[in-house]
């Protein structure tokens, strides 16, 4: 049987635990094989006691242990047929073949020896022949087993076991094929996903390749024409040496757009982020949102506001308690994030008014001061601290 990257070995940790009613789907075969075998409890008593001899007994005993041995190595060691990575070879087909005609080999024999109670037993082939064969061979496989019974069955009345045998074997089949087929639609999907991230990443290494090509050539350009000139030109090595400064710092602001327009932040996940870091802190945690589901106008400079304020709140403000507040005020939108620790001693000097695009609350007021219409108010309330992000409402949201 191939190995199982989801199998439990050794302890069984919490997220095991509760994978555990998805593995038994995916191996269900595996867990009802040895649980069917407590049926055997009935032809061995049935044969021991309608032939007290030595020999009978002891048929019907090693005929027990012999078939038991079989089922569950065909059962619990080989994977299905229609479950396995690419065709099975002829040979992984034999043995299971083999297996399947050596049970019902068994049986038969066991049943004119001993008694045609062991014809119960063909219950067991029936599964077998719908689990481990491929879907053709399983059909054909069960429509035989209906007529081996038939004529076993029909001298001593029961030839009425075919039925729920071959219903077996179809219910298996049926089953072992939709298991393969959820098989291949989590494949195909696991490898839709790396393809979409693979495409993902080619996209943005041309981006920065468009980027980044022209700019660093021409900042190679200009650096190499400065020191050319550094000796007999002074003064146009400055001018190309100060353009080529020009160039870093436009490029350096495309990579920056760039990567943010891969980073973009979501309000809604955001919010869930926050409690989770807050309450991971200990630190009472109250979310507020008044917005409802539908569309936020300024939604990513909200997100910017609720990770950055979050985050002081966390590293700096030894607080308590956090409360995070989402309102629609008349055509304005409002975040306050208020806590109890200790504020800055200046709340006025944390955001410069010339402030650059640097991290903290300097390159959050940057993003604000982009959006057009929003503030950004912060506030010591000794003891406390208080955030606010007021945007404008594009448009009422019903």
């Amino acid at each position: 049987m191939g190995s199982d990257p989801e199998a439990a070995t050794g302890v069984i940790s919490g997220s095991e635990l509760r994978s555990l009613p998805r593995r038994f789907y995916r191996h269900w075969w595996q867990v009802l094989a040895p649980l069917s075998l407590i049926l055997l409890g009935y032809p061995i008593r049935a044969a021991v006691e309608a032939g007290p001899t030595l020999p009978t007994s002891m048929i019907s005993l090693g005929g027990a242990a012999l078939f038991a041995a079989g089922f569950t190595y065909l059962m619990c060691w080989l994977r299905p047929a229609r479950l396995l990575i690419g065709p099975p070879s002829a040979a992984e087909l034999w043995l299971r073949r083999g297996l399947i005609l050596g049970l019902a080999v068994l049986l038969i024999m066991l049943a004119e020896v001993t008694g045609p109670q062991w014809l119960s037993l063909f219950f067991h082939v029936g599964m077998a022949v719908g689990v481990m064969l491929p879907a053709r061979e399983a059909y054909v496989g069960v429509v035989v087993l209906l007529v081996v019974l038939f004529v076993l069955g029909f001298p001593y009345g029961l030839s009425f076991l075919g039925l729920p045998a071959g219903l077996l074997g179809l219910w298996g089949a049926a089953t072992i094929g939709q298991t393969a087929n959820l098989a291949e639609l989590i494949t195909a999907r696991r490898r839709l996903a790396e393809l979409a991230v693979a495409e993902e990443r080619l996209r943005f290494a041309r981006d920065l390749h468009d980027l980044l090509g022209h700019s660093l050539s021409l900042i190679s350009l200009k650096t190499e024409l400065g020191e050319r000139l550094i000796d007999t030109d002074p003064v146009r090595a400055r001018a190309e040496i100060t353009d080529a400064h020009a160039v870093a710092r436009r490029s350096l602001r495309e990579v920056r757009e760039a990567v943010a327009g891969y980073r973009r932040p979501v309000l809604v996940a955001e919010l869930d982020g926050a409690r989770e870091l807050l309450e991971s802190a200990g630190i009472e945690t109250v979310i507020d949102d008044q917005l409802g589901s539908g569309p936020v106008p300024h939604d990513v400079v909200l997100a910017w506001a609720v990770r950055e304020a979050v985050t002081n709140v966390v590293r700096h403000s030894g607080a308590a308690s956090c409360r995070i507040e989402l309102t629609r005020s008349g055509r304005l939108v409002r975040l306050q994030v208020d806590d109890d620790g200790r504020g800055p001693a200046d709340p006025a000097r944390s955001v410069p008014a010339a402030a650059g695009t640097g991290s903290g609350l300097a390159g959050l007021a940057e993003r604000v001061r982009q959006a057009d219409g929003a503030t950004l108010t912060i506030e010591n309330l000794r003891p406390g601290f208080r955030l606010r992000v007021c945007v404008p409402a594009e448009a009422e949201v019903p």
